[in-house]
């Protein structure tokens, strides 16, 4: 079952993208059109059952988990987020969560290297025994080739509509 059926009662009510709109206009860069549409028409997607619950799962086992689970895109007032600083931030520069998984996030790519690519975030300087400074020189390096990152850092999708698409639906 598609998640973006005909449930419009599951979507958020008044869409807006606004935030959006803003974050394009401060900062270099520009978003997959895909993308830009989906907040502009259903400002992320939050079930109002909690009984439903999105599963994305993979082929093989990574970092410590088999699957992700999670219940909601991220609506567009909390997408954006001030890239000014990046304390606690534990994902590369110009990538933007959207999906926030049990102490990951998936995040999309907005950088020339990897852009419209989605990928899942898990790391914490605390488990990589890490300064803060140290950690975030070691996020600055990345480079989705070489798949360096202290961390885990997997590529789920080549892009939005993909991910989309091999999200299923699923009831408990």
């Amino acid at each position: 079952m598609n998640v973006l059926d005909e449930r419009g009662k599951g979507f958020y009510e008044e869409p807006s993208t606004r935030e959006i709109d803003e974050f394009l206009d401060k900062y270099p860069f520009s978003i997959p059109q895909e993308f830009y549409d989906f907040y502009r028409k259903y400002n992320g997607f939050k079930l109002i059952n909690q009984d439903l619950m999105f599963v994305y799962r993979f082929d093989a086992p990574f970092g410590t988990r088999e699957k992700l689970e999670f219940e909601m895109f991220l609506p567009s007032d909390t997408l954006f987020l001030n890239y000014d600083t990046r304390a606690g931030v534990s994902f590369p520069i110009g990538m933007v969560p959207f999906v926030d998984v049990q102490e990951g996030e998936i995040v999309i790519s907005l950088r020339e290297d990897s852009f419209g690519k989605i990928y899942f975030c898990e790391s914490n300087p605390t488990i990589s025994k890490m300064s803060e400074d140290t950690f975030e020189a070691e996020i600055a390096k990345f480079k989705p080739s070489e798949n360096q990152f202290p961390g885990t850092m997997k590529e789920l999708a080549d892009s939005f509509t993909e991910l989309v698409k091999i999200l299923e639906l699923e009831e408990w």
